[in-house]
């Protein structure tokens, strides 16, 4: 295979950093859609992707503005951001979460329950409010954080945290679905626990009972 020489070498960090970010998003929307098939996914991935390849081409011919990379909403250095629907919904509560040593691991399992608690009109619908907030915020010049503190965003927060809590009393097996997903994680990350004897079933009971709290 013939060596890959950049377009722009000048470029190589800004351009690395937008790569990882496409790869990352189109592997986590693939997972996310275990029955979606490949056309839907493809369409999926770049309705996601396109606003930051838009942003990469125009931070690339205007050296006077301030480095994108920094500022752009889809910086994801973070794991847990799956997506914008389940980030927006996790942003209230993620500091108490952090807070436990258990309730951090957990944060994936919580904010990927959005999608299959909300179903995916619903969570289509927020997506998409939440995809033309986000372009507004980033032509302003705001950054992820401050897109989720602003008036909007709180506003569309509090939405869906009304729409979870709503579905969670119209929906017959949550519970038991969300609790198995969350010791099926605690078992695959029983090696960050330094060793420490884990009690799975007790450890669940009251990490579900945490976030509920914490939902209200």
């Amino acid at each position: 295979m013939t060596e890959y020489k950049p377009l722009f070498p000048g470029e190589l960090v800004r351009t690395r950093h937008y790569r990882k970010v496409i790869i990352r998003k189109t592997i986590q929307i693939a997972r996310a859609n275990p029955d979606r098939t490949d056309e839907e996914i493809a369409e999926l991935a770049e309705r996601e992707v396109a606003p930051l390849c838009d942003l990469c081409v125009e931070s690339s011919f205007d050296d006077a503005k301030p480095h994108l990379v920094g500022r752009y909403f889809l910086d994801e250095d973070k794991e847990e951001r799956q997506d914008h629907v389940g980030r927006f919904f996790i942003h209230r509560m993620e500091k108490q979460l952090r807070a436990n040593d258990i309730t951090k691991y957990l944060i994936p399992v919580f904010a990927q329950s959005v999608a299959s608690l909300l179903g995916q009109e619903k969570y289509e619908e927020f997506g998409d409010r939440l995809q033309r907030l986000l372009n507004q915020t980033v032509k302003q010049g705001m950054t992820y954080p401050e897109a989720l503190e602003s008036r909007r965003g709180q506003g569309l927060i509090h939405e869906i945290l009304k729409s979870y809590k709503r579905e969670i009393a119209n929906t017959p097996g949550f519970k038991d679905r969300l609790k198995n997903k969350m010791d099926a994680e605690l078992v695959k990350l029983q090696s960050n626990f330094n060793g420490e004897s884990l009690n799975i079933v007790e450890t669940v009971n009251l990490a579900y009972e945490e976030f509920l709290r914490l939902i209200d």
